[in-house]
Parts: structure tokens; C-alpha cells; sequence
């Protein structure tokens, strides 16, 4: 398939360009982050924080959770009958393994699929940036909504990148030199094929989730320190950018020693067309169960003021409990209150923006 293919195919599909317009922030119309905290923090709804037909883009360093949290929306949707006629498809570009199965779960681990397969049905995982908006065209094409995640944006090369090494190899193989170089060529790929891919994701109520990763940022004083390849349209197309740092790694002690169990991890959420908002949050992750979403929903209301902390008792009027951290999680783990939590901590967030909000007369009926 060639460039000018691929851009006449998504004009079939897509006919219209991505528009802005109020979003709808329905439980129906999102998808869950697999954290009630990001939830909040990305809609202000604590069961849903992905908005169907919308591309998200994180970035982060190392060890920061960001592929983990991506892949566990496709858990939640995998979990989701409402989500049944989705393809769930993870783009594993940088060859790892995550391990599905152990933190996802069954249902997850038997609906997941690469992008394509070869002709011996072995996964085919884009290797150029090319390739990943020819396997997204693909899918367009079908009909058939998708959840896609593209792990990462920085493993891919572009056509340009391969021939140019090639011709590089040759010459030097050859004792010559040779001119040019094909520095740029992925900021340009995604520049003209992004605004119709975004627009097919909103015809087909998809969800377009691409990791990347940070960079050193040497352009001077008074720039961002960190920054992510790909160019320009990434950030431009996307309705939701939220930034992934380590903040914190958890250790555990046996025989003596700390172990390393997980990361809290800070998400630094830079934009926001979904509500509007630009905030800070901080998650859990756990190297043997992932998102701790539970403990994750204490800690907010313990720093919101809803329940008080004294020592290591937790004192949760709300449900008339007072004990541990841990004996509140089995508290809530064995009367099912989870749905109960989520929703104390969504009218938690919706008082705080309320209480903050400048209390005047609209300008404008």
C-alpha cells in the first residue's frame, strides 16, 4: 500500500475532519483507565476516562507505568460487555513482554491481537511509522470498532530511515560516502496521515491510545527538560496528553532485605479537551498486580479530608469502619463496595472543582 493509497482509503472512510465540540462525558460514551484516580482526573467520571472515537497519547520515561496503564484499558474493555465487539489490539512495537495473562487476566489475554499476521499466523508489529498507519487504514477499512495501543511511537523508523541505511551500508561497504539524511521523516509521516486517522476514530467510536517516550531537552534555558519525538501532530491531534514520571519505588522487606515490589507513579496531565482541566495525580503499580486502583481511591479521599488517618487507623465514616489500610481494602474487597468507592471518589473530585470554580454571572445565555 502506498502513501497515496492510504490517504484515499481514509477518505472513504472518514468524511468529515475531526471536529471540537462539547465533550460527552456519559459512563457510556468512555472507557475506563483501569484507575478510578485517572478517571477523575481525565473526565471527572470515576468509572470511565478514555472518550470513545478520541486519540490519548502518554509519554514518559522508564519504569513510569505508562504502557501498564495502557494496556489495562484494553483489560477493562476485555471486562466490559459493552465493549464485546471491539478488536483489542496491542501494537508491540518494541518486542516486550508484558505479562497480560498475570495482571490482565484470561479474557484479556485470549481476545488480544497484534496488528497483522504473516502467512504463518506468527504477529507481524509495526516497524515503521508507515506501517502503523497502514495497520490503523486496515482496520478503518473493516468497519469494526477497535481499541488499538501502539507501544511505542519511538521504536519505529520510517521507509526514508531504512533505505537510508541501506544506501549507507552499501557505500560503506564500498569505501564512498554518500549525502543526506532522513532526520525528521517520522514528525512528516505522521503529519499527513494524522488528521483523517483522527477523524476515522471518531466515525467508528474508536480508541487510539500511542505511548512514547521522554527525551532530554538540550534547546536552552527556560525550555521543558523533557520532550517526545514524533513530531508535532502527536500532541496536536491528540484530546488527552498526560505525562508519566517514577516517582517513587515501593519496596517490600524479606529475610532482611528490601525488594523491589512496584512505583507510585506521577501523571502529569499537560492536555485536557475532555473537561478542560490540567492536573496532577498519583497511582499505584504493583510489579504482581498492577494498578492498585483500591488503595489508590483510599489515598485520595485520605488527602481530600473525606476520612482521617491517625497512625495507621483509618477512621471511614462513610461505611462506619475504622482500622487498617489493609483491613479497609478486605473491607471493601469482601462486601463488594468497590462500585460505592469509585463513586464517592468522582462526587469527592466534582465537590473539589466545584468548590474552586469562580462563583459569578455568566457573561454570556
Amino acid at each position: 500500500m502506498t502513501d497515496k493509497d492510504l490517504l484515499e482509503q481514509i477518505e472513504e472512510t472518514a468524511t468529515a475532519d475531526v471536529e471540537e465540540e462539547e465533550a460527552d462525558l456519559s459512563t457510556e460514551n468512555l472507557l475506563s483507565t483501569g484507575s478510578t484516580v485517572l478517571n477523575v482526573h481525565f473526565s471527572g467520571n470515576p468509572h470511565g476516562g478514555l472518550i470513545k472515537g478520541q486519540y490519548a497519547w502518554y509519554v514518559g520515561n522508564s519504569d513510569s507505568g505508562k504502557t501498564i496503564v495502557a494496556i489495562a484499558a484494553m483489560a477493562e474493555a476485555a471486562n466490559n460487555p459493552a465493549y464485546s465487539e471491539y478488536a483489542l489490539v496491542y501494537d508491540n512495537a518494541e518486542n516486550a513482554s508484558p505479562p497480560i495473562k498475570k495482571l490482565f487476566g484470561k479474557k484479556l489475554y485470549e481476545r488480544v491481537i497484534p496488528p497483522s499476521v504473516d502467512e504463518a499466523g506468527a504477529p507481524v508489529y509495526s516497524s515503521t511509522v508507515e506501517e502503523f498507519h497502514y495497520h490503523v487504514a486496515d482496520l478503518v477499512d473493516k468497519g469494526k470498532p477497535f481499541i488499538y495501543v501502539l507501544d511505542s511511537m519511538d521504536a519505529l523508523s520510517s521507509d526514508e530511515e531504512v533505505a537510508y541505511f541501506q544506501e549507507s551500508k552499501d557505500a560503506h561497504e564500498a569505501g564512498k560516502s554518500i549525502n543526506g539524511s532522513y532526520n525528521g521523516q517520522r514528525a512528516k509521516k505522521n503529519s499527513q496521515f494524522f488528521r483523517k486517522i483522527a477523524a476515522s476514530l471518531k466515525k467508528t467510536g474508536s480508541v487510539l491510545i500511542i505511548i512514547s517516550q521522554t527525551r532530554d531537552n538540550v534547546t536552552g534555558f527556560g525550555v521543558e527538560k523533557k520532550r517526545a519525538g514524533g513530531g508535532n501532530s502527536l500532541k496536536f491531534y491528540t484530546r488527552l496528553e498526560a505525562w508519566f514520571s517514577h516517582l517513587k519505588t515501593i519496596t517490600k522487606t524479606h529475610k532482611g532485605q528490601p525488594r523491589n515490589v512496584g512505583i507510585e507513579s506521577q501523571v502529569n496531565i499537560k492536555k485536557n479537551h475532555h473537561t478542560g482541566i490540567k492536573s496532577k495525580a498519583v497511582i499505584t503499580i504493583y510489579h504482581s498486580y498492577g494498578i492498585d486502583d483500591i488503595g489508590d481511591c483510599i489515598e485520595y479521599l485520605l488527602e481530600e479530608g473525606v476520612w482521617k488517618k491517625s497512625g495507621q487507623s483509618i477512621t471511614a465514616d462513610t461505611w462506619d469502619f475504622k482500622g487498617t489500610k489493609e483491613k479497609l481494602i478486605e473491607h471493601i474487597e469482601n462486601k463488594d463496595l468497590l462500585y460505592d468507592l469509585r463513586e464517592l471518589v468522582g462526587k469527592t473530585y466534582c465537590d473539589v472543582q466545584d468548590a474552586i470554580s469562580l462563583k459569578r454571572k455568566k457573561r454570556y445565555e
